[in-house]
């Protein structure tokens, strides 16, 4: 697989840290955000041709959701992987149907986070 450009937002630093250590150890280039908002300033940067985005559920400023609403609000096209520890309820399983979402529980593995990966790219091929 080739080498991606993936945002990881969460608002805990130790778990921001953590997936940023899994997504470059799977040879991707992470980009940080504290917050949906900040993610959303990194994809309007469209130099930097992010791949895909794992995104905690609740965040401050602007939760994983209200993220995923703007990018599927502005037709962004870029998958999403939302982290929860939490059901998120049928508004998800019809963004998952479209193929524009996952959900993995937190904490992630390695290779949850590998296949995921891989299975989110493949789809939007």
């Amino acid at each position: 697989m080739k080498r991606l450009k993936i945002i990881v937002a969460d608002d805990e630093s130790i778990i921001r840290l953590g997936l940023r250590s899994m997504v470059s150890e799977l040879g991707h280039e992470p980009y940080l955000a504290s917050n949906g908002r900040e993610a959303l300033d990194i994809l309007q940067d469209q130099t930097r041709g992010i791949s895909l985005i794992l995104s905690d559920v609740i965040m401050p400023e602007m939760s994983g959701l209200a993220l995923l609403h703007e990018i599927v609000d502005r037709g962004i096209g870029i998958p999403v992987v939302l982290l929860s520890g939490h059901s998120l309820g049928k508004e998800i399983d019809l963004w998952r149907e479209r193929g524009l979402v996952e959900l993995l529980a937190k904490p992630p593995t390695l290779e949850q986070i590998s296949e995921t990966v891989k299975r989110m790219i493949q789809a939007q091929v």
